[in-house]
């Protein structure tokens, strides 16, 4: 749950973040395009490594380097420039970790069940999406964009290391 938390709220916090930063919307939506077009042209590429080397060595690089990336975009980041360009690093970091859990159910639970856990896992899903940007934007207006970056790249360190810690 805490990844794809991180999931859910990172287009709001990195959005708020930027606009904090540069107090520009326009610019902020620009660092949210980055990340979006980015983690969308390279997901293939996490998708095929996940493929070829199974999920626990793509999941060791990215997931830790997706934290490190919101943590430097929230407290480096100090212009339009860097915070578009570290947005779109937090895109081609962003760790395959929904089609890396739905997977497991199978094997995590009895046949007759899968198809209840997969409804579960669908809830959860929804679930997420809906906390999510509310967490994140919460974060970020009450407290600061940087903050609401630090608990995304912290969220997805958890929720990350708890799959990878998982023998499935």
């Amino acid at each position: 749950i805490p990844a794809r938390l991180a999931y859910a709220m990172s287009g709001l916090a990195l959005f708020f973040h930027v606009q904090q930063l540069t107090g520009s919307l326009s610019i902020a939506g620009f660092a949210v395009g980055a990340y979006s077009l980015v983690s969308s042209l390279t997901a293939a590429i996490r998708g095929h490594a996940v493929d070829r080397w199974g999920q626990t060595t793509p999941l060791a690089l990215l997931v830790p380097g997706f934290a490190v990336a919101c943590w430097v975009l929230g407290y480096v980041a100090n212009d339009a420039s860097s915070a578009i360009v570290l947005s779109g690093v937090v895109g081609l970091l962003a760790p395959p970790i929904n089609l890396s859990i739905r997977p497991l159910w199978k094997d995590l639970v009895h046949p007759d069940q899968v198809r209840t856990a997969y409804a579960l896992d669908s809830v959860v899903m929804n679930g997420v999406s809906l906390i999510g940007p509310a967490l994140g934007s919460w974060c970020a207006l009450h407290f600061s964009g940087s903050t609401a970056m630090a608990v995304t790249g912290c969220l997805m360190l958890i929720g990350g290391s708890a799959l990878l810690s998982s023998k499935l």
